[in-house]
């Protein structure tokens, strides 16, 4: 993991190339009401090249994926994560009955490339002569970049401001060749990626977005309407916040050497907690991970214990988004 990419990232602009990003497109005359019926925002209002960030959730609300849906000329675009794109299309055809919805998965005709960095919007005005700087949370714009037409997506920020190019995967080699090029934006590897997620505090499917845990325990509130008609899942989501029943929170926590990926964290000898992902600091001796924390625990500089079977260190949780100790 580099340090001096991570500053870029903080200071300037960085990319990294996400190939099979789910997408799946749907078309029809109940499209948007049909996700609007299986996922937690309300999308009603969307109008086209707009978005917003909701939830796939089961019946029991816990997490299937966290989509961008954009409004198109021709339908919504639902952008998902790496390998949910045959799950997204099963669970919408589960509750296809006589809407008029047709989901096609698009994942292998496009490549993602996402932007992060406060500079992202004078590299993309760079590269595309376009002002992204104010577009809209999850809104997206059309462009083009070396004569290939592609659409530019706001995404939500690890390091003040993140954008995703949604590219025709046609056109993604020389985009990534020029990007590439530039001596001054550099590349992410995986090990700095995960680290900016991590201290970001955002999940990824399969470790904090999976069908154990419900968006109001993985934070995803903000994805979450309480005003908005009927929606699978929106019982259980409105009783565990009407009855305050959110038993456990997302946590930073930050350990030394011994901090892995799948510890239990322990409070006075009691299995409180799960650690589901960690990166190694800038300073290798420290690790710092993303932890679900039962709630009577959950407070920033709480010392607990962790380990596999048992405790055997000590680590510090924290608030998110977490900075280096």
């Amino acid at each position: 993991m580099s340090g001096t990419v991570v500053e870029a990232a903080r200071s300037s602009a960085t990319f990294v190339v996400r190939p099979n990003i789910a997408i799946v497109d749907v078309v029809g005359n109940d499209a948007l009401d049909l996700l609007n019926r299986l996922s937690t925002n309300d999308l009603t209002q969307l109008q086209p090249h707009s978005g917003a960030l909701t939830v796939l959730v089961t019946d029991k609300a816990r997490i299937i994926d966290v989509l961008t849906v954009l409004r198109t000329n021709d339908g919504i675009r639902l952008i998902g994560s790496v390998g949910t794109d045959e799950h997204i299309i099963r669970w919408l055809r589960k509750y296809i009955i006589i809407d008029d919805a047709r989901p096609r998965n698009c994942t292998s005709d496009f490549v993602c490339i996402d932007i992060d960095g406060p500079r992202s919007p004078d590299l993309l005005r760079e590269l595309a002569g376009i002002d992204v700087s104010t577009l809209a949370m999850s809104h997206a714009v059309p462009a083009v970049i070396l004569d290939h037409a592609l659409d530019i997506v706001r995404l939500p920020a690890r390091c003040e401001l993140r954008y995703r190019l949604v590219v025709p995967a046609m056109s993604a080699v020389p985009l990534i060749e020029v990007l590439r090029g530039l001596e001054t934006v550099p590349e992410l590897d995986e090990a700095t990626d995960q680290y900016l997620r991590v201290m970001s505090g955002m999940g990824v499917i399969g470790k904090e977005w999976t069908e154990s845990y419900n968006p109001l325990e993985a934070g995803l509130l903000h994805m979450t309407s309480f005003s908005k008609g009927c929606y699978i899942g929106q019982e259980v989501i409105a009783r565990l916040d009407s009855y305050n029943k959110v038993k456990q929170r997302l946590m930073g926590v930050v350990g030394g050497i011994d901090l892995r990926e799948g510890d239990t964290l322990y409070n006075e000898g009691n299995p409180v907690g799960v650690v589901t992902s960690v990166t190694v600091g800038i300073d290798a001796r420290a690790h710092y991970g993303l932890a679900y924390v039962r709630r009577e625990v959950a407070l920033p500089d709480n010392v607990v214990e962790c380990g596999t079977d048992v405790a055997t260190a000590t680590a510090v949780l924290k608030q998110l988004p977490m900075e280096e100790v």
